[in-house]
């Protein structure tokens, strides 16, 4: 029961961060832009890396995090099945790959972020 409470807490998270990348305004961010990150979007990219070239738990978990942050994203900004050209897990976490290892210091969130972004503007 506490997994999925907190998969509901990370998928609510992840609704709020798709919309303002939509460019909704939404109450929950400050006059910054800034908004509170649960969950593994909070992991540096360099983390991402490491438990990625190690392929440990924490990797599946983080991989879960980038695939949920992906499936909010299309049920409730996207106009279309998904925004991913197709339903590839590996070509998302690919792309999650290239952005991190560009920009070790950046976090699963900022990652995500950028590819959802990039794949907006195709």
């Amino acid at each position: 029961m506490r997994l999925g409470m907190a998969l509901r807490v990370v998928l609510a998270a992840v609704a709020v961060a798709a919309v303002v990348a939509a460019g909704v305004p939404v109450q929950a961010i400050d006059g910054r832009g800034k908004y509170d990150v649960f969950g593994s979007g909070s992991v540096r990219c360099n983390q991402w890396e490491r438990s990625r070239q190690l392929k440990d738990s924490t990797s599946d978990r983080d991989a879960q995090w980038v695939a949920g942050y992906i499936t909010a994203y299309n049920r409730w900004v996207h106009k279309g099945r998904s925004i991913m050209p197709d339903s590839d897990p590996e070509a998302l976490f690919a792309m999650v790959d290239r952005f991190c290892g560009e920009n070790p210091l950046d976090t699963l969130s900022g990652a995500v972020e950028s590819l959802v972004l990039d794949l907006k503007g195709r």
